[in-house]
């Protein structure tokens, strides 16, 4: 089966009458029906950012998890498997909390597949609570350590397509739930927590829990033996499935399941070394040195590295209301210093982070940190930590975002990007958006900095503004802006007037928005010099005349 590309297939479940499969696709956000010849028979668009899947045992409904959370609740979608309409959105409250050393308020986010319990009537999903509501402007009271995410399974009343809050499993001291299995008999559940390297064993419907069982780095996904006699347990980051002997535990006689053996999956590891061991090192929150009570890592708001979808308010350190940033195609310090502020200049000054806001240990020793290296812009920090030489380099591997969907099937811009291309010209775009990421490396005031907008470094942004971001792959990294105050690219240009946009007609807009919409890393960086030739892609060959123009005869003919 062959899906276009930007598509990026990522879930897929059989129906049980073997009728049909469905796929989830994160690019275009749909859900996609394929009969047994592997032919599409139908699509669904569901909404942004959708990837685990499942299927009821009478293969009448699907049920579609959007991984990123948009508002103030997850959402959980039910499709009708024949028909492929939507029936009904299932709602994951936000927590109103509150925030105490085994419990935490937050937006559902990061949403596993909904597994349905083998009787039919309940499903459960792993997810967890961001804090966004939480931080010195939000509510006065500053992020810590145990207060920032917190790991939860939702359960949820299939018949009534509800949440049942009072079963909400609130993880202590642990990080990035990304998948669960019942047992055969239902009465307990097994959690892959990615980010703690545990499996966790729960009873049902009381969220008693009853065992931990320790795996290889990063497990993330979970199958149970139908007899309830093994448990198989995929690390991701240890190239290695887990056997845990498993019938004592799910038949009652004992909370304690043994590692039979495990299992190398890969032969020939496709990372260098390093950047494997740095890969290891940005999930694991486990280790102290990483996080305090093991609630943080840097996968926890990027994981794969990508970004969380959330705005945070960072004004306890020096900055203020701060959008994830994606590291995905950003090759590290390839686009210049890091963050809104560009407040870190090599990639190892995340050991502040790591000490003062993950509370952990940190990787260096207090010696060579406290000689002048606490500010992230003083005396360099590499060099002196094989870990964090390790993390920079997985961070700087990031060198692709995500292909864009929003291509025609053999590349090229569509009619409407490549008019949208001569818009991006036309406006001067590439005068902060140049270059092979679409980003100068500096800092503008471009009228966006608001209340909350805080500071950078504990500076005023007046007159020093926001590190301008890179614009590859900005298809996929919305909300926009340092505080995510602009939904959609459209509002960006159209409520912002970002750039002089509103210059522009509706329909250059959306063909602006159809260009932005492209660009990845097969897209050319447009030069900041406004005579240079361009490609093939309608694109214009003479700067000086005003495209925007129609009245303009030169640019008519171009």
């Amino acid at each position: 089966i062959s899906f276009r590309k930007g598509t990026r297939p990522y879930g897929v479940v059989f129906a049980p009458d073997q009728k049909s499969a469905f796929v989830t696709m994160q690019g275009t956000g749909e859900l996609v029906k394929l009969d047994p010849t592997g032919e599409i028979v139908g699509r669904l668009y569901l909404g942004p950012r959708v990837k685990g899947v499942s299927v009821s045992a009478d293969s009448r409904r699907v049920y579609v998890s959007q991984f990123i959370s948009q508002g103030d609740h997850g959402v959980v979608y039910e499709v009708d498997a024949k028909s492929m309409r939507l029936k009904r959105k299932i709602a994951l409250p936000y927590d109103r909390g509150p925030d105490t050393e085994a419990s935490g308020r937050g937006l559902p986010n990061y949403l596993g597949p909904l597994v349905i319990s083998p009787d039919g009537r309940d499903g459960m999903v792993t997810g967890q609570k961001v804090n966004v509501g939480r931080g010195l402007f939000m509510d006065g009271s500053p992020l810590t350590f145990e207060s920032t995410v917190r790991p939860m399974v939702s359960s949820v009343n299939l018949k009534r397509g509800r949440e049942r809050l009072g079963l909400r499993n609130d993880l202590n001291d642990r990080a990035l739930p990304l998948e669960l299995a019942y047992s055969p008999f239902g009465d307990i559940y097994f959690v892959a927590v990615a980010g703690s390297n545990v499996v966790e064993v729960y009873e049902t419907g009381t969220n008693r829990h009853l065992s931990s069982l320790p795996t290889s780095a990063a497990p993330t996904s979970l199958a149970v033996k139908p007899d309830g006699s093994r448990l198989f347990v995929k690390n991701y980051l240890a190239r290695s499935v887990s056997v845990f002997d498993t019938l004592d535990l799910t038949h009652g006689i004992s909370n304690s399941a043994a590692l039979i053996r495990e299992i190398p999956t890969v032969q020939s590891e496709k990372l260098a070394p390093a950047v494997l061991r740095g890969k290891r090192t940005f999930y694991d929150a486990s280790n102290p040195r990483m996080s305090r009570d093991g609630y943080l890592s840097c996968a926890v708001c990027h994981l794969d590295g990508g970004h969380d979808g959330q705005v945070w308010d960072f004004t306890q350190r020096g900055e203020g209301l701060r959008n994830t940033i994606s590291l995905l195609g950003k090759a590290g310090m390839g686009q210049g210093r890091l963050h809104w502020t560009a407040n870190f200049d090599e990639l190892q000054d995340f050991e502040n982070e790591i000490r003062d806001e993950f509370g952990g240990r940190g990787f260096l020793t207090d010696e060579d940190f406290l000689a002048g290296r606490t500010d992230p812009l003083g005396v360099p920090k590499a060099g002196l930590s094989a870990e964090l030489d390790d993390l920079a380099a997985y961070m700087t591997s990031l060198t692709v975002p995500p292909r864009s969907p929003h291509r025609q099937a053999d590349g090229t811009l569509s009619d409407d990007a490549a008019l949208g291309r001569r818009v991006f010209s036309a406006l001067n775009c590439q005068r902060c958006h140049s270059g092979s990421g679409f980003s100068d490396g500096l800092r503008h005031d471009v009228g966006t900095l608001r209340p909350g907008s805080g500071n950078g470094m504990s500076t005023s942004l007046e007159g020093e503004g926001i590190d301008t971001p890179g614009l590859s792959g900005i298809w996929t990294t919305a909300p926009y802006f340092h505080h995510g105050q602009a939904r959609t690219l459209r509002e960006v240009l159209e409520v912002f007037d970002h750039g002089g946009a509103l210059a522009a007609s509706d329909d250059q807009l959306d063909q602006l928005v159809a260009f932005l919409n492209t660009i990845d890393q097969y897209e050319k960086g447009i030069s900041s010099r406004r005579d240079e030739d361009f490609d093939d892609d309608g694109v214009l060959d003479n700067a000086d005349c005003a495209p925007l123009d129609p009245d303009t005869a030169a640019c008519e003919q171009q």
